[in-house]
C-alpha cells in the first residue's frame, strides 16, 4: 500500500485513504492526517504515550486510570509516569459490584489530571461501564 504501482496496490491505498477520512470526519478531527492505524489497542496506547505523553506530562500532572484496567493500559501509563514524574491516580470500584466508583468521580478528576484512559468493556471483571 502507498508503493506499489500495481492496480490492486492503488486500491487498497485508496480504501485506507477513505477509511481515514470517514473516521476524520466521525470523530470530528481538522485533518484526515491525524488518524492513525494501529494493528491494536496496545500498540496504539504504547504510540499515545510515546508521541504525546513524552511531550506534555511532567512533575505534578497526573494520569487518571480505574481500577478495572486490564495491565495493557496500566503497564504503558506506569512507564509513562516515571519517565515523567507524572502520578498515577485510580477511580476505585465499588465492593463486589465490580462498578467504578463514579461518586468519586469529582474527588480524582482533577485539574492535575493530563489524561483519563478508561475502558468501556472489561475484560479483567466483565463491567460495561456507562457510556
Amino acid at each position: 500500500m502507498h508503493r506499489g504501482i500495481h492496480e490492486l496496490s492503488n486500491l487498497v491505498a485508496a480504501a485506507f485513504e477513505a477509511a481515514r477520512t470517514r473516521v476524520a470526519r466521525f470523530i470530528n478531527t481538522r485533518s484526515a492526517d491525524e488518524i492513525v492505524f494501529t494493528r491494536g489497542t496496545t500498540e496504539g496506547i504504547n504510540r499515545a504515550t510515546a508521541a504525546w505523553g513524552n511531550r506534555n506530562l511532567k512533575p505534578g500532572d497526573q494520569i487518571l486510570l480505574t481500577e478495572m484496567e486490564h495491565h495493557s493500559n496500566i503497564a504503558p501509563w506506569q512507564l509513562l509516569a516515571e519517565r515523567t514524574g507524572a502520578e498515577l491516580v485510580y477511580l476505585p470500584v465499588t465492593g463486589d459490584e465490580g462498578l467504578l466508583d463514579l461518586d468519586r468521580l469529582d474527588q480524582v478528576l482533577t485539574s492535575q489530571v493530563k489524561l483519563f484512559a478508561i475502558v468501556h468493556v472489561s475484560n479483567t471483571p466483565g463491567t460495561v461501564n456507562p457510556r
